[in-house]
């Protein structure tokens, strides 16, 4: 399942950024392109935005959650023995798993905030005024990047 997501957020991706690019190369006017197609081109370019966050969220979700059954057996096996430095071992074991799961949280609720990123950017709020569509966007964008910076944080050794 997670190859399969895998491949399919790789494929949207590789779509959003030939569409992304035909957008602002027009933009730019390196490439002019009519008002009905630059249109449509932007209108693909956030669908396969949202087609590749959608695909990692659940990519990540489902990492997520193998890695939480694999640490709950593991976790088991080891309180499960008979030797008197269980309690250490234990302690051990989630000091050292603790950091990997907190990351994979953090990846799955990024995703989950580019997810309503793209929603929001593909104008499939319609029951929203631009105002609170604009609004939320901007919230989850935010989100997405305090999140990156602390992805960034943690991986800096002073």
């Amino acid at each position: 399942m997670n190859r399969l997501l895998g491949i399919l957020a790789v494929a949207a991706e590789v779509l959003y950024f030939y569409y992304d690019h035909l957008v602002w190369l027009h933009r730019i006017s390196v490439r002019a392109l009519p008002k009905p197609e630059a249109v449509r081109v932007e209108s693909r370019s956030s669908y396969w935005w949202l087609s590749n966050a959608t695909f990692e969220f659940f990519r990540q979700l489902h990492l997520l959650s193998e890695t939480i059954r694999t640490r709950r057996k593991e976790r088991l096996a080891i309180s499960n023995g008979s030797s008197g430095d269980e309690k250490r071992a234990l302690f051990e074991f989630d000091k050292k798993n603790s950091s990997a799961v907190r990351k994979q949280v953090v990846a799955v609720v990024k995703q989950g905030s580019d997810v309503v990123t793209a929603t929001c950017e593909s104008n499939l709020l319609w029951f929203l005024t631009e105002r609170q569509t604009r609004t939320i966007e901007g919230i989850t964008g935010l989100l997405a990047s305090f999140i990156g910076f602390y992805g960034v944080w943690l991986d800096v050794k002073i």
